[in-house]
């Protein structure tokens, strides 16, 4: 009986480091919510050139984080609707940035042109 007990308490010990390993690697994974919303509010009071600059930016960034995590659901959901909306976004997502990045060169938003005081980060 106290063999058994034992088995069950370490069990329970080693389920629960698991199980609070799994929620901290899940937790530092999402996305920083102040960070989100600091990057909505650099556009307020913005606007012309310098709402457009900030916008692409942080619509960017933003996209490119919604690729790079479906592209994780791609090679690890088990739902193939999940995996195939997450190929679907993949692609037009990709599309977007594309596009996004294209604008920027053409209106001279590069990165070496923009300045950074204008996001203020």
């Amino acid at each position: 009986m106290k063999k058994e007990l034992l088995y069950g308490v370490g069990g329970l010990i080693i389920g629960s480091l698991i199980s609070a390993t799994v929620i901290w690697t899940v937790i530092s994974n999402q996305p920083n919510t102040d960070t989100m919303m600091h990057d909505m509010s650099a556009t307020e009071g913005k606007t012309g050139d310098t709402f457009d600059k900030v916008y692409l930016s942080t619509m960017i960034s933003h996209l490119e984080m919604s690729v790079d995590l479906a592209k994780k659901a791609e090679l690890s959901a088990k739902h193939d609707q999940l995996k195939n909306a997450a190929t679907q976004l993949v692609t037009t997502q990709s599309h977007q940035i594309d596009e996004m990045k294209s604008w920027q060169m053409q209106w001279g938003y590069t990165i070496k042109n923009m300045d950074h005081s204008q996001m203020n980060h």
